[in-house]
């Protein structure tokens, strides 16, 4: 498992590092930086007996993995283009849940406060 933050870079005047096959997952575009993303990432490799099997292809539609919701989030954000309708089927969702989180419709779309 490897977890790490998330860079956010410009692709069209950066370089998408190499040499480490979890890049590509810890990678994003810049205009996402406000989102300052943890990632876990798991890779499982297929074996043959007690070795890795380099010659079979797996692709697993992901792990799922017991994760404690109270520590993980801390406020739950929707977009600031979101309709109303969504935002109330979050907050039903956070309720039913009994999440007890905040969630807050982003003000990113408004005017800035001068």
């Amino acid at each position: 498992m490897h977890i790490g933050t998330v860079k956010y870079i410009d692709y069209e005047t950066e370089w998408l590092p190499e040499r480490y096959s979890f890049n590509p997952f810890l990678h994003k575009r810049k205009s996402f930086e406000h989102e300052r993303e943890l990632r876990a990432i798991i890779q499982k490799f297929p074996t043959k007996g007690d070795e890795i099997d380099l010659t079979q292809e797996i692709f697993d539609i992901g792990a799922y993995i017991n994760v404690d919701l109270y520590t993980l989030i801390e406020k739950i954000f929707i977009s600031p283009t979101a309709p109303k309708w969504f935002n109330d089927v979050v907050k039903s969702i956070v309720n039913k849940y009994d999440l007890e989180k905040e969630v807050i419709q982003s003000s990113l779309a408004e005017g800035p406060v001068y």
